[in-house]
């Protein structure tokens, strides 16, 4: 007599392992003695040591330009640190670096690049809390001469540095901002309600991003003196000067028309004149190549009866 063997339905099994999946881990008293050193602990959570680890937490103006057209720009970027230009914009650039403790306003608003905007940011670096346009940030590293500038400063102004957790905290924080959908520049520009402030107007290489070992001094256009709120002497001084710039100009205009005049009574004999020296100096060159020739002819024919009374003799 055959023996059948018993299966087991294939809709118990997969009620089975779902309540297994379901069910919480557990260890035993006896077992835990097996589960000592198998652990995995939390890494302590010290301040930032090096460059390197302070690096995590930089804010490029670049990236401060993404963050700015996005809602919780104000919370991603404070805490944060940037790379920052203390000096003024006819200075050699020197850079601090800062953390970043909020935003402020200004009265008057700049391009950030294409998006216009009034935000500043507050900044602390050695003893001093300033507000600073998104345009003075950097878009370089850190230095390690910059970080040990700022960790002595953390130092003597009792300063907590950032710790590990804050960085992994600000790096969660950071990317789920940049996750967020950015507004649309058209809508950043209908919403403007302050004045934008004139465009600088810089060198060449202050455009490009580079900048003067020495301050430009650049004159006033058409040797005029600079536009502006001028006083009543002062443009007493601007009428008498443009008097005499259109009186020289009216004597100029009169010297060019007689000497114009002077020049078409002349101009037949000038031609002939020039024409007869044209014609003799083209004479003088053809007989001096002609001669020229006839010379390297006659050389040439001596060279060879020499050569032919050599063969001969």
């Amino acid at each position: 007599m055959s023996r059948q063997r018993s299966r087991r339905p294939a809709a118990e099994i997969v009620r089975e392992l779902r309540r297994l999946r379901a069910t919480p881990l557990r260890i035993d008293d006896e077992d835990e003695s097996w589960a000592e050193g198998h652990e995995r602990r939390s890494a302590p959570d010290v301040p930032v040591a090096s460059c390197g680890e302070l690096e995590q937490l930089r804010l490029s103006r670049h990236r401060i330009g993404l963050l700015l057209v996005r809602p919780a720009f104000e919370q991603a970027v404070t805490g944060c640190f940037v790379r920052v230009n203390i000096n003024g914009r006819q200075e050699l650039p020197e850079y601090r670096i800062a953390e970043v403790l909020g935003l402020g306003e200004l009265d008057l608003g700049y391009q950030l690049e294409e998006v216009p905007t009034n935000v500043a940011l507050r900044l602390r670096y050695e003893d001093l809390v300033v507000l600073h346009e998104i345009g003075d940030i950097s878009n370089l590293a850190f230095t390690q001469e910059e970080f040990e500038w700022w960790r002595d400063n953390c130092v003597s102004q009792a300063i907590s540095p950032p710790t590990t957790h804050t960085v992994a905290r600000k790096k969660v924080e950071l990317y789920n901002a940049l996750q967020c959908e950015a507004r649309a520049l058209a809508t950043i520009r209908r919403g403007i309600t302050f004045k934008l402030r004139p465009p600088h107007k810089s060198g060449i290489m202050e455009r490009h991003g580079g900048v003067y070992p020495w301050r430009l001094h650049i004159p006033p256009k058409n040797g005029l003196p600079g536009r502006g709120l001028l006083s009543r002497g002062a443009g007493n001084e601007n009428e008498r000067f443009g008097k005499m710039v259109g009186n020289q100009r009216t004597s100029e205009s009169n010297v060019e028309l007689l000497a114009k005049k002077a020049w078409e009574e002349m101009a037949p004999w000038w031609w002939g004149a020039q024409g007869v020296k044209r014609g003799a100096w083209g004479l003088w060159m053809t007989i001096s190549i002609s001669a020229g020739w006839l010379l390297l002819m006659l050389l040439l024919m001596l060279m060879l009866m020499l050569v032919l009374m050599m063969m001969v003799t």
